[in-house]
């Protein structure tokens, strides 16, 4: 349903486009100046402190993160906060708001987002307007001899297959441009696509990339920004900034949506993706996991299962009956079952230290595991590959068909259609192993060994089984079956984890109205003025406070358990 909504969208922008040309705001945007009301006067009086804040948001168009961009900037500006907004107005040739099935390559390689570009700043602006602060738009900070001089780079680059090595100025350029052009086309590795499709696109994500990053410096330093405040910190546009902002050592909050309702989770000088692998243990192994912590976190655990808490989820109706697939396959005694995660989506945050990228751990896996018959491998291939707004156009079945024409017998693949439960999957594997999936916490909660064969918010936490090398991973294979389960202290330490990512540092907005039957799903609470202003939400007081004090963004939510 999610994603028919978003084709929706996506095919009648246009409709929506024209309604916010005429001044007429679409439903489901937040009204600020409405909110703001009988406080007008009051909100724009309010004299400046010395902190200069910068919202830059990924395009204007992205509501859910635009809606609560706007939120960040209210309170930080009641709270007597310099606050300024960074939107593009049509000038970047490519950014993450593009995708294939929205944007043809034909059309992209000739005129790059334009289809959607005015749509795009139309409803940032339409958002950010009521709040009366300054909109910077990227056009003031980028003249002729910027376009030249990211012209010149580009004719300058020799090699497109190694374009993950370029940096310019040590911003890593080359890195987030690919992953740029890895998400419009919603593949793994561009060699899958016709150079002559993939190369015009790339260059226009490098393009792009370059001219964030110069009009980047010039808003920090002309603005004399303290803090950055943006979402993920990834692709272009956002990646660069943040990288741009962390070479002039400005501090910088990252954030994302996360799975509960209502809830948003933050990452300081860096994204969450890298944040969760590298947290401190003092962060959250202090945690007293006493009763009423662990039902709640049990209990939510179970619910993941069914989605009930969350505000997405890939199947409307799991299926956790294993008999059918008993039946249709002979499954050995030994079960091992490799999650897949998303081919595409952030797969340059998970630099692997033992495969080039996942397919290959796959296809070497599949290798080891082939002869040996008193085993049965399951790759359970994610959901998301098809039951995403985003499908993914490189299909891990069809990569490992091209390997393997005849798949060995004590291979099964669970297609990403298929609503059988990874949870029931991974009850019946002697061990499960991930590359980067987020779903290896969950098993590792239900004392299930896991190995990880990539980089993913498991490693570093004394729970998993993490080789450093092919050598060590293959060495781990051979112990299999390992006939046990993790040690009471292991499932005990995976349980703090979960509870400390998906309740501390997953904070629920308790001002945020939930529609799950509506797109965008949050509403702005219509007494957000009074409820800042007398402190009602402790979440977003908290928030707002670690900001202006450069403090980890934690929720003790465990202290609030009636």
């Amino acid at each position: 349903m999610l994603r028919f909504k978003n084709y929706l969208s996506k095919k009648f922008y246009f409709l929506k486009d024209l309604i916010q040309f005429l001044g007429i705001k679409p439903s489901g945007l937040p009204n600020w100046k409405k909110l703001i009301g009988k406080n007008q006067s009051k909100f724009l009086s309010l004299k400046k402190n010395d902190k200069n804040i910068l919202v830059a948001t990924s395009g204007g168009a992205h509501k859910v993160v635009n809606i609560f961009n706007s939120l960040l900037a209210f309170i930080l500006r009641l709270k007597e906060s310099n606050v300024e907004f960074f939107l593009c107005d049509k000038v970047l040739p490519a950014c993450q708001m593009s995708s294939m099935d929205f944007i043809n390559t034909k059309t992209f390689i000739k005129d790059g987002p334009k289809k959607l570009c005015r749509h795009c700043k139309l409803t940032g602006e339409s958002i950010f307007e009521g709040l009366g602060l300054k909109i910077n738009y990227y056009s003031k900070f980028l003249n002729n001899e910027d376009y030249i001089k990211a012209e010149e780079i580009i004719d300058n680059i020799q090699d497109f297959n190694n374009i993950r090595q370029l940096k310019v100025d040590e911003i890593n350029i080359g890195e987030h441009a690919l992953a740029g052009a890895l998400r419009y086309f919603t593949v793994g590795d561009l060699k899958c696509i016709d150079p002559n499709i993939a190369i015009p696109i790339l260059k226009r994500y490098i393009k792009a990339a370059i001219l964030v990053k110069i009009a980047s410096e010039k808003i920090l330093i002309i603005n004399k920004i303290d803090i950055v405040i943006l979402d993920h910190g990834l692709y272009v546009p956002n990646g660069i900034i943040l990288s741009v902002a962390k070479k002039n050592k400005i501090k910088t909050i990252a954030y994302n949506t996360s799975y509960r309702k209502k809830t948003i989770l933050f990452s300081r000088d860096e994204t969450y993706h890298k944040t969760f692998i590298n947290e401190d243990e003092k962060l959250w192994k202090n945690i007293d996991l006493n009763s009423k912590v662990k039902k709640r976190i049990d209990d939510y655990l179970y619910s993941r299962r069914h989605g009930t808490n969350d505000w997405e989820f890939y199947y409307q109706k799991p299926d956790f009956d294993l008999n059918n697939f008993k039946e249709k396959n002979d499954l050995k005694k030994t079960v091992v079952t490799f999650m897949t995660n998303t081919i595409w989506d952030a797969q340059l945050e998970f630099p692997s230290n033992i495969f080039k990228d996942m397919i290959e751990c796959i296809i070497e896996t599949i290798k080891y595991f082939k002869d040996k018959d008193d085993i049965t491998f399951i790759i359970r291939v994610h959901p998301a590959e098809v039951n995403h707004d985003r499908p993914s156009n490189q299909k891990i079945a069809d990569e490992i068909k091209n390997v393997f024409p005849v798949l060995p017998k004590n291979l099964k693949i669970i297609a990403p259609e298929d609503p059988l439960s990874s949870y029931s999957l991974a009850e019946i594997s002697d061990c499960v192993i991930i590359y980067g999936s987020k779903i290896g916490l969950e098993i590792a909660a239900m004392g299930i060994p896991v190995i990880v064969a990539g980089e993913a918010w498991l490693s570093n936490k004394d729970i998993t089984l993490k080789p450093s090398n092919q050598n060590e991973y293959f060495e781990l294979l051979k112990k299999i079956p390992l006939n046990k389960k993790l040690s009471t202290s292991q499932i005990i330490l995976a349980k703090k984890f979960a509870y400390h990512f998906f309740f501390r540092r997953m904070i629920e907005i308790k001002s945020l109205e939930y529609f799950p039957a509506k797109w965008p799903p949050y509403k702005i609470n219509k007494n957000i003025y009074e409820i800042v202003e007398n402190k009602k939400d402790k979440a977003l007081e908290l928030i707002s406070n670690k900001i202006l004090h450069d403090e980890e963004i934690i929720y003790n939510d465990e202290n609030y358990i009636n």
